[in-house]
């Protein structure tokens, strides 16, 4: 079967190739003039396929393009093809790869970034990573309104305001949201580490990451045991959803406190002598080390078997520190046990997390590597079955068995 570059097959091979930044950047590296090989017809192909290989030849010699020859000589004929394609300057590939456009917007693009001196911070990020621009649906609108946050920002260190609030022309907040990873990867460049809060992402919670105001965050929560006098005003209220920020004032009698991640298995958490029950945050732990109603308890976090669980795991001693966080249920013995409930975890990631003890460890690079096969790296909480857990919670509390 033939491979040979054809001008169409070629001509797509280059949209895609510029699409992606390569050809900038070697625009950038003085590559041009850019001599970019041709599949062509090898010798056994040319006696074999003659007329072909003739046919591809004139196909090519009609493009308006310059090309390179070389002649291919046998012991019955000779046969000038073409062998490569010659670019004089990035202008003529994108013409002829038509990608002009992009080019203008992407060029139009550096020079709003060069039009103002803190923007210019921006100028080798954007010449080394050229396809964040060319992958944009329409940076020559967008790529503007965008410099324009991040100019509003740099310029106003301490704004006070809701992101809803963001007061410049032909753009709104909704902009924003939409833009959000992009404007954030900007911005990232341009401020200094201390206006940037890396307990969030620019994609998921732009406002927080960037000084913005937000609706306050929320802790839902509930006491396992009713009977202390000193909670009393919460003691007939069941589950409890306050602002994260009067949450954190409480004070809540008891010894132990347990952060579960599924609503489900918080919920079903049995009455328990002393304990606090919070459903957990996620990623969502910052200045929890702060918080009254943790002060002098034992902390216990239970959250799923899979590498999301152990990361929020290590992100909440992080943030605890240097009080001590305790895990329950997540560990080898635990996936050993439960292993028909587990699943494939499409999300799984391999990280360095060391502030995991030794079991939790050898429990986490068993799902991140499958050792107990590509399909079981994830056990969720409320897939272990409920005699494990009072067991575990037990154990945790130092009970007597029921």
């Amino acid at each position: 079967m033939m491979t040979w570059d054809t001008p169409t097959s070629f001509k797509q091979l280059l949209q895609q190739r510029f699409e992606r930044g390569d050809y900038i950047k070697a625009h950038f590296n003085e590559a041009f003039p850019l001599r970019l090989r041709l599949k062509k017809p090898t010798i056994n192909e040319l006696k074999l396929e003659f007329t072909a290989s003739k046919e591809w030849a004139e196909r090519w010699g009609r493009e308006s393009v310059p090309l390179e020859y070389k002649t291919v000589r046998t012991a019955w004929w000779a046969q000038d093809l073409p062998v490569a394609v010659i670019f004089p300057t990035l202008r003529d590939l994108a013409a002829y790869a038509q990608r002009t456009y992009m080019l203008n917007a992407y060029r139009q693009a550096l020079y709003c970034a060069n039009a103002n001196a803190q923007l210019r911070r921006l100028l080798p990020f954007l010449t080394t990573h050229p396809q964040y621009l060319l992958k944009m649906k329409n940076s020559a609108q967008d790529f503007p309104r965008m410099l324009a946050v991040c100019r509003y920002i740099l310029e106003h260190p301490q704004h006070e305001i809701y992101l809803r609030a963001l007061d410049l022309p032909q753009i709104d907040s909704k902009f924003v949201e939409q833009h959000a990873t992009a404007i954030g990867r900007l911005l990232d460049i341009l401020l200094p580490p201390e206006r940037i809060d890396d307990h969030f992402s620019a994609g998921r919670n732009f406002a927080a990451r960037y000084g913005f105001k937000s609706e306050p965050d929320k802790v839902t929560f509930r006491l396992l045991d009713d009977s202390l006098p000193q909670n009393l005003h919460f003691n007939t209220l069941g589950n409890v959803t306050l602002d994260v920020d009067v949450f954190a004032a409480q004070q809540i009698a008891g010894d132990f406190v347990i952060i579960c991640e599924n609503k489900k298995s918080y919920l079903a958490l049995p009455p328990l002598p002393r304990t606090l029950a919070i459903f957990g945050k996620g990623f969502g732990f910052s200045h929890w080390h702060d918080f009254v109603p943790l002060q002098g308890k034992r902390i216990i976090y239970w959250g799923d078997l899979d590498s999301a669980g152990f990361a929020i795991l290590h992100q909440l001693r992080c943030e605890l520190s240097p009080t001590p966080v305790q895990s329950m249920l997540m560990d080898v013995p635990t996936l050993k046990a439960c292993l028909d409930w587990a699943g494939p975890d499409p999300l799984c990631s391999n990280k360095r997390l060391p502030h995991l003890t030794d079991s939790e460890q050898e429990a986490y690079q068993a799902v991140v590597t499958g050792a107990f096969g590509q399909k079981k790296r994830r056990l969720e909480q409320e897939r272990i079955p409920e005699r494990l857990v009072r067991r575990a919670l037990q154990q945790a509390l130092h009970l007597e068995p029921a």
